[in-house]
């Protein structure tokens, strides 16, 4: 059975690739999904499956982790057609003032600011009270003692502003050495925790918005590869020395490498594929539940049950993991044809040069790109983005419609 997965997933995965061409877009969110889902089976097919023989998996597993990728391309390709209007597919771009915004952007900046410092503040606390080196003491307080950073949900205010910037720079021609300090401060900020997953979801932003702008914003048909390839490299070398500033890593560097890519299948079919179902929607539901909990006085908390991994497990599982805790079978079908219609209506709006729907999707694209690794659409940074998104939005809108009053009363 794994070899069939293999051949079946290389199937799909090059039609993915000339769908990609035939539209001239790469970073399309079913090109990525899967290019994502197929290197970590890659990985586990050929570095533990072949190079170190563990032991063939439950044909279940290799079952559920093809439905996980064929469900998002139904709901991708097919569903999302009936929330598509024909006028959406028109190459034309939406009319938008983008420059209503620039006022609101501004103090965004300052929020974000406000927040950087105030994390800055307590990680410089927690840096130097913990058992171990400062970098160790950082990771320590954030994954053991469960220590908050009490300025990071301002910090997102800069993560947006940032991005707008960058996309948006034709109009409002912020000069190369500010977009770099900006970046630079925001993967800075992953220091304070010292999690490799906020310094790559950083990175793969701000990749994903410096293509979208030169692609939908700038119509320029060929786009330097020389930034993302600097980027890459610059992200692997922090990748290893994150690990050995944390202690993470206890063997070469291939070793460690691979098991971020291709252990995570093994991990599933070992630890998760007996529980299906015992989540009772806890995991999914995740960021409605915690919303739910914070505006009402009543507690929501689903009766799931708890699963125990054995000491030092590896504690990640694939994209298909909570959506089968949760529901089961029906989960990894029904959550990925969700996601493949959401993202398609997502999509449409980018390539039409919509700036805060791009701005968006710009931090969308790490859940899918990181779905060989774990599901991370539950994350509540994704509800907050939006939020502030819409704010940006209302209060740009009031700001504009005031400042045209006053011009005609003038």
């Amino acid at each position: 059975m794994a070899e069939i997965t293999l051949v079946l997933i290389l199937i799909i995965y090059i039609l993915t690739v000339i769908y990609s061409i035939r539209i001239r877009d790469f970073l399309n969110p079913v090109h990525i999904y899967v290019l994502s889902l197929s290197i970590g089976y890659l990985s586990y097919f050929f570095y533990y499956y072949k190079y170190k023989s563990i032991p063939v998996l439950n044909n279940q597993t290799y079952l559920l982790y093809l439905l996980a990728i064929l469900s998002f391309m139904i709901g991708y390709f097919y569903l999302s057609l009936i929330f598509i209007k024909r006028s959406d597919y028109s190459k034309q771009n939406a009319i938008h003032n983008n420059n209503i915004y620039i006022t609101v952007i501004k103090l965004f900046f300052i929020i974000g600011l406000i927040g950087f410092f105030i994390d800055l503040f307590f990680a410089f606390r927690y840096a130097i009270t913990g058992p171990g080196s400062y970098f160790f003491n950082l990771r320590y307080a954030n994954t053991v003692e469960g220590k908050i950073l009490y300025g990071q949900h301002l910090f997102l205010f800069f993560h947006v502003a940032t991005l707008l910037a960058i996309i948006n720079n034709q109009s409002w021609n912020i000069k190369r050495n500010k977009l770099v300090l900006l970046v630079m401060i925001w993967c800075f900020s992953s220091i304070f925790t010292m999690a490799r997953t906020s310094l790559f979801a950083a990175i793969i932003s701000i990749l994903a918005s410096y293509f979208i702008r030169y692609r939908y914003f700038e119509k320029k048909s060929k786009i330097k590869s020389k930034p993302f390839i600097l980027v890459s490299i610059f992200l692997i070398i922090s990748f290893w020395i994150f690990g050995i500033a944390t202690g993470k890593i206890q063997e070469n560097f291939i070793s460690t490498f691979m098991s971020y890519l291709g252990y995570p299948i093994i991990a599933f079919d070992k630890y998760i594929l007996s529980y299906a179902g015992h989540g009772k929607g806890k995991n999914v539901f995740y960021p409605i539940i915690k919303i739910f909990n914070i505006f009402t006085n009543e507690r929501i908390v689903p009766k799931a049950e708890i699963i125990f991994l054995e000491r030092n497990a590896f504690n990640v599982f694939t994209v298909i993991s909570d959506p089968y805790l949760d529901f089961g079978i029906i989960g990894v079908f029904f959550i990925p044809l969700f996601l493949g219609i959401f993202y398609k209506l997502l999509y449409i709006q980018v390539r039409k040069a919509n700036l805060l729907i791009s701005v968006y999707y710009s931090l969308l694209l790490f859940p899918l790109i990181i779905s060989f690794f774990e599901y991370t659409f539950k994350y509540l940074s994704w509800i907050y983005y939006a939020f502030i998104i819409i704010i940006l939005k209302i209060f740009s809108e009031i700001y504009y419609q005031k400042k045209k009053l006053r011009e005609i009363k003038i």
